[in-house]
């Protein structure tokens, strides 16, 4: 092997490889050689640790396609920035020592803590997910709910406070879960500064339709509930006897629904207050207008359920009642009877039937009583 050394050239005509570097010191196998046309590389014990290629680009460990490729851990010792620098945009930083878990964290160019940015132009971000579809997509198994873990956590300084939004990929459900790592399941506040809260619609008027589905709470106004189905509301009390609702007034109880397993009982008090009412007048004709009524027993068709009243369809045929039975939005809507009206009339007809008990009464005790008889003869008169 030649050598040329000239105050022209310098050192040149020696390539070297990474076990024979060119350039070296007393360790023979740890220098500087020269692999290709315009590119540099380094050696250490013999294996190439670094090059520069004729493109510019530096790999450290790796044949470099980059400006900067690395084969391995970067880690930063002075300012601890790595990526780009732009005035206050300093770059990122990427810390192990100083916490449990490697960290991710943004960074000024003053050193302080800086946000960070992602996909500005718009792409999206996926965590185990290598095509995301969203904005943030978060692939992970879950199958529980009651571990207090979900694929994605949303907590305070205490990590242990979190609100659980997951995935159940065994049951194929989501759901959302306020909890505390190992105290209790926490409350979960919707709209607590105020806002309309629907499920199953974006309707805020289910309670003024006459068709739709779904659930709405209007603040300061009411809870509605919408179904074109059968059942609009199911309350179903599952393993005893007992009270299923409960109403309440200004937080005191007014009333309640009770069931025995076979029928349903309503205790409380109806509002009666004549500071409530208007165009207060005496109940006429009672008695009559109660004998018009088709008193029946009868079988629900959908429960099978036995009972007992009247029928909306014959009471509405009666003068007197016609205006107690109402018809609903439309001709194939379900009639409804206020039984309230019918209990006045029936209350009226007893006190009329008593009064005229009471007449017959006096009437045939009269005709019952004995004849007075004259003190001279003793006859009758």
């Amino acid at each position: 092997m030649s050598l040329i050394l000239s105050g022209t050239d310098g050192l040149s005509d020696v390539d070297g490889s990474a076990a024979t570097p060119a350039i070296r010191g007393t360790d023979a196998n740890t220098g500087i050689f020269f692999p290709a046309a315009d590119t540099i590389a380094f050696a250490e014990g013999g294996v190439e640790s670094m090059r520069i290629d004729s493109s510019g680009n530096v790999g450290i460990g790796v044949t470099p396609a980059f400006k900067l490729d690395v084969n391995g851990t970067i880690r930063g010792r002075s300012d601890q920035y790595f990526g780009w620098v732009n005035g206050s945009q300093a770059g990122v930083w990427w810390a192990q020592t100083n916490y449990a878990v490697p960290s991710f964290q943004g960074l000024t160019s003053a050193g302080n803590v800086g946000d960070i940015v992602m996909q500005l132009g718009g792409a999206n971000v996926g965590i185990g997910a290598s095509s995301p579809v969203s904005k943030l997509q978060v692939v992970a198994q879950q199958t529980s709910y009651s571990n207090d873990l979900a694929q994605l956590i949303i907590s305070g300084t205490d990590t242990n406070q979190r609100l659980l939004l997951g995935y159940n990929t065994s049951t194929d459900q989501a759901f959302i879960q306020a909890t505390k790592v190992g105290t209790a399941y926490q409350n979960l506040f919707v709209q607590p500064n105020g806002g309309s809260f629907t499920v199953g619609t974006t309707d805020t008027t289910l309670f003024n339709n006459t068709s739709g589905n779904g659930v709405c709470y209007r603040v300061n106004s009411s809870f509605d509930v919408a179904t074109s189905g059968d059942n609009c509301v199911i309350l179903n009390r599952m393993t005893s006897t007992g009270q299923i609702q409960e109403f309440r007034y200004a937080g005191g109880v007014v009333g309640n629904i009770s069931t025995n397993g076979s029928t349903i009982t309503f205790s409380g008090t109806a509002l009666s207050d004549s500071r409530w009412k208007e165009n207060v007048t005496p109940i006429e004709n009672a008695l009559s207008s109660v004998m018009e009524v088709n008193f029946v027993s009868f079988d629900y068709k959908e429960s099978g359920n036995s009972s007992a009243g009247v029928t909306a369809q014959q009471l509405q045929s009666i003068s007197s009642f016609s205006k107690y039975v109402n018809n609903g939005l439309s001709d194939e809507d379900y009639k409804t009877v206020d039984y309230n009206a019918l209990i006045g009339f029936l209350g009226k007809a007893i006190q009329e039937q008593q009064a005229l008990i009471q007449s017959l009464t006096t009437r045939i005790t009269a005709l019952e009583a004995p004849a007075p008889t004259t003190p001279s003869t003793g006859t009758q008169v």
